[in-house]
């Protein structure tokens, strides 16, 4: 009989992050911020949304699309993929956000990092899924007229290789944020377990991007059946991964 991680976990309700000057968290276990300090929205629109090409794949969704990401963080990515979908998606698709995150932050923190921007948008959904947002070890699930996001709490080894329960018979990931904390100071999360998921669980040319440009993650994402590209960076980031499912 399978775990019932649910009510089995030693994950900590929620994970209090050091500041920068910039008023940007940064986790002190791996030295790492949680987004660029300089301007994280659009370095998150290039890296994730553009390598993706999600504005266009969106417009050309005729029932549903599924994003799977490792590494929730401060939700920066799925706040800027709904604003995106809201724009882009015809108006009776549906999209599934499925995220894994072994520290989550409270409310609080979130929209301490993400608010300038928010508010200065105005976006009603980032109001919205805060008032939503209650965490528990093991799956979280938020319902929208137009979206549902699955958000596992706990170890991506541990729940990564479940990601097909949070997806219909059939279903595949169309694409892939990896978002974890740089390879070399969190390697639990850039796995040959997580590698080896993405290749049973990826559609048909389904996509991945990822900040990183590690051989490890070539390599990997190359063995279970990705054509992978190096592609210039953001900001100071030389290069970055991207590239398609071809299995």
């Amino acid at each position: 009989m399978p775990k019932n991680h649910n009510q089995k976990s030693t994950v900590a309700p929620f994970f209090t992050p050091d500041w920068t000057p910039e008023n940007v968290p940064h986790h002190p276990e791996y030295q790492d911020v949680y987004f660029n300090k300089n301007n994280g929205q659009e370095e998150s629109h290039y890296v994730y949304a553009t390598q993706n090409n999600l504005p266009e794949r969106f417009a050309a969704t005729k029932n549903q699309f599924i994003i799977a990401e490792l590494g929730f963080g401060t939700g920066l990515n799925l706040f800027l993929i709904n604003d995106l979908w809201q724009k882009n998606a015809p108006k009776n698709a549906h999209l599934t956000y499925i995220s894994f995150e072994l520290n989550p932050l409270d409310s609080a923190t979130i929209q301490n990092a993400l608010e300038p921007w928010y508010k200065k948008e105005n976006s009603e959904f980032f109001t919205k899924f805060l008032a939503q947002y209650t965490l528990k070890p093991g799956w979280n699930t938020y319902e929208f007229p137009y979206l549902t996001v699955h958000l596992a709490v706990g170890d991506v080894a541990d729940f990564l290789p479940r990601i097909s329960e949070k997806m219909k018979q059939n279903q595949k990931v169309s694409a892939w944020l990896l978002d974890g904390f740089t390879p070399a100071r969190n390697p639990k999360m850039w796995s040959d377990t997580v590698y080896k998921t993405m290749g049973a669980t990826t559609a048909k040319n389904g996509t991945f991007a990822t900040f990183t440009a590690a051989a490890a993650v070539r390599n990997g994402l190359a063995e279970v059946g990705f054509l992978v590209e190096k592609t210039k960076g953001y900001g100071y980031k030389r290069k970055m991964l991207k590239g398609m499912f071809n299995e």
